[in-house]
């Protein structure tokens, strides 16, 4: 591994080609015009034509690491074309080309920059291409409507607006096609394709009725109810037996006889669920369950002293 000199160190020499490869660096390795080198006709009449004063960066192709060129012109200058075409059409281009005979360039004209008219589109080494220029056998100068601008220009404003604000500018989120947190999802464009989007469906679109709090749960048919019983004939969902609370609520128990017959679980003096058991000839045969007024039916059936199946009803 060899380490090059580096650059501009006090009192040494180093090599052109290390501040090319700087210069290669700065330009992000593109060939291009930063400003100028315009390319248009020569008055009326003429067989030249006229080449703006300008500034660019040329990559040099005449060696490896040959690094790139700034070629700068203070002046415009006028650039004669070849001779036209014997017959039908030919295309010319305008170039730039950097000719450096230490790294293998042209020696003529030798360590020089030239602006000159080309036949043909095929560019030479360490060149870039300004305009191209439409040739005719029959043609009598070279105009303006023959010519086509080829340059790559790197503007010289490189932020001229922000999304048409210019400047000393505030964003707001609707400028770059945000959204803003403050809005809380209000600004979207399209709302039902977000929903797609998201996964949610018709989920979204639900307004249910009744309160929401700690007591109640939402209802297959979007409806805020206190926690109980609740379902259909077959379909029995119980949610309150399995609530714990610590809010107070009591139990009272009624008996007749030896048989438990009544159970009443009240939150203060209101009752929030009864359940009635009915005996007959000694065995449970029925249990009604009534909270949030739905009505829960349970029929035990017997053969003999066993049980043997229920049936349970909702209304």
């Amino acid at each position: 591994m060899t380490i090059e000199l580096p650059l501009w160190l006090q009192n040494l020499e180093y090599s052109a080609r290390l501040d090319r490869l700087l210069i290669k660096r700065v330009a992000r390795g593109l060939e291009q015009v930063y400003e100028g080198f315009e390319v248009t006709q020569d008055g009326v009449g003429s067989f030249n034509v006229d080449v703006a004063a300008g500034g660019c960066v040329i990559q040099g192709d005449d060696s490896v690491d040959q690094g790139m060129y700034m070629v700068q012109s203070t002046t415009a200058v006028t650039v004669p074309v070849p001779p036209s075409p014997v017959s039908g059409t030919r295309t010319d281009t305008v170039i730039i080309r950097v000719n450096d005979s230490q790294a293998g360039g042209l020696s003529t004209p030798a360590d020089q920059a030239v602006i000159e008219v080309i036949e043909g589109t095929v560019l030479p080494d360490t060149s870039i291409s300004l305009a191209t220029i439409a040739r005719i056998s029959s043609e009598s100068a070279i105009l303006d409507s023959e010519i086509t601008d080829t340059r790559t220009v790197i503007p010289q404003t490189l932020v001229n607006s922000i999304n048409g604000l210019t400047g000393v500018v505030t964003l707001a989120a609707a400028d770059i096609g945000a959204l803003a947190q403050s809005a809380n999802l209000s600004d979207l464009a399209d709302d039902a394709t977000a929903r797609t989007n998201l996964g949610l469906g018709t989920l979204a679109l639900v307004t249910p009725t009744g309160t929401a709090d700690s007591t109640t749960f939402l209802r297959g048919d979007d409806t805020w109810a206190a926690a109980g019983l609740a379902g259909t004939d077959g379909d029995v969902i119980s949610y309150q037996p399995l609530l714990y609370r610590t809010d107070g609520r009591s139990t009272t128990l009624s008996y007749t006889g030896d048989d438990l017959t009544q159970v009443l679980e009240k939150d203060g003096a209101t009752t929030v669920k009864q359940t009635d058991l009915t005996y007959t000839t000694g065995k449970l045969t029925s249990v009604v369950e009534l909270a949030d007024s739905i009505t829960v039916t349970t029929a035990l059936v017997y053969t003999g002293d066993n049980l043997t199946s229920t049936t349970r009803t909702v209304t």
